[in-house]
């Protein structure tokens, strides 16, 4: 066998590979065979750490999304109930129930409900007075009306981690059959 010290580099480095094949030992320290799944672990933690917010997040959006369509149908159901027939405008309880009916899901819903009579000059309202469960502001025309219907619905939502409350408002006018 030749003398290694006579050989090059890339020579050294081959006899060295070989020697090692031969005698099945690596020159790598022990501790880089225990290192094998460290990466595996450490992108899980990472994953984690990153995903959990996220996830929280979108639950965050999807409830506070969910309160808003509630809300709306809401006082879309109040109105609908009010613009009915003529003896349903006037019937504010009953605008305000519909209204609690359509979001019984949603904690906490409020709701207010009130008409307009209005002049209908050449199909333009005008010179309406308002009528809610606080009493009428306005002179009630009594010939050529139109009235209309509006119910007012919000809820407040918390988030998960926060806690932080944020406020959904539906809104909703009809004129009446």
């Amino acid at each position: 066998m030749e003398n290694p010290a006579s050989h090059g580099p890339r020579e050294a480095a081959i006899e060295s590979a070989s020697h090692e094949a031969r005698s099945g030992h690596s020159r790598r320290p022990a501790i880089c065979e225990s290192e094998a799944g460290g990466a595996l672990v450490e992108l899980v933690l990472l994953m984690v750490f990153l995903l959990v917010p996220v996830f929280i997040g979108m639950v965050d959006f999807g409830q506070v999304f969910y309160a808003s369509i509630e809300v709306n149908n809401a006082a879309t159901a109040g109105v609908s109930y009010g613009a009915q027939n003529s003896a349903n405008y006037s019937d504010l309880a009953g605008m305000r129930t519909a209204a609690a009916n359509e979001a019984a899901n949603i904690t906490g819903l409020t709701t207010t409900a009130q008409y307009s009579v209005c002049t209908n000059t050449n199909g333009i309202p005008s010179g309406c007075c308002v009528t809610t469960t606080s009493g009428t502001t306005g002179t009630c025309p009594t010939t050529s009306t139109s009235t209309f219907v509006q119910v007012t619905t919000s809820a407040t939502v918390k988030e998960i981690l926060t806690q932080a409350p944020i406020t959904v408002h539906g809104f909703a006018v009809m004129r009446t059959q």
